[in-house]
């Protein structure tokens, strides 16, 4: 395969509980807005990166016209919980393609040539790529084929679970480390970061002082 086909798989919380952890900076309003915008960022990026399709999976009914002007879709969760949910679509997202990305809807970073070297650090699917979590705990994003599937682990330790389930089944996995997929937008710092590097939203209501 010079190219694997690849969909996209990336889960959302309802706009209303996302970046939770900025309660004290950013009003529940800003906090809308800022998942929103970062979810744009994603689907734009995947975009760039040539994506064959991508699926946002759970998220609420305000996103939808973001999502479909990306060409994406949406689907609900299926599952008991976010890795449940996720299992049921790479089984789907790999019955009509080569390979499958697990990638969150808030990675503020992340640009299309991240995502277009993750991808081809999978050597034509022979390998699974993961991208750990700049603190070195959580996954980031995660590429499989069928012949490089592992069960997801996602949540607390993922990165060092998944690596773990690689080397016990003798599947070849490839670290791939970069600042756009490591970076998420957890902290008020985190934040400040975000603005810098978007011109656009420099003098934006989201990041108004003493929004609250």
């Amino acid at each position: 395969m010079d190219h694997i086909r690849t969909i996209a798989l990336v889960p959302m919380k309802p706009l209303s509980a996302g970046k939770s952890r900025l309660w004290e900076r950013l009003s529940p309003s800003q906090r809308r807005a800022l998942s929103r915008h970062m979810l744009g960022r994603v689907l734009g990026a995947l975009t760039s990166a040539g994506v064959g399709g991508a699926w946002v999976i759970g998220g609420d009914a305000t996103i939808a016209h973001l999502i479909h002007a990306h060409g994406a879709c949406r689907i609900e969760e299926t599952g008991t919980n976010l890795n449940a949910s996720l299992e049921i679509a790479f089984d789907r997202a790999l019955a009509q393609a080569d390979a499958a990305l697990y990638l969150p809807g808030d990675l503020p970073f992340v640009t299309g040539e991240d995502i277009r070297r993750f991808i081809a650090a999978s050597d034509r699917g022979t390998k699974a790529v993961i991208a750990p979590e700049r603190r070195g705990d959580g996954t980031n994003a995660l590429l499989m084929t069928e012949r490089t599937r592992l069960p997801l682990a996602l949540g607390p330790g993922s990165f060092q679970s998944h690596w773990a389930q690689a080397e016990t089944r003798r599947l070849p996995m490839e670290v791939y480390d970069c600042d756009g997929l490591g970076n998420d937008l957890d902290t008020v710092d985190d934040l400040e970061r975000y603005r810098g590097c978007c011109p656009e939203l420099a003098h934006a209501t989201l990041f108004t002082e003493g929004a609250r």
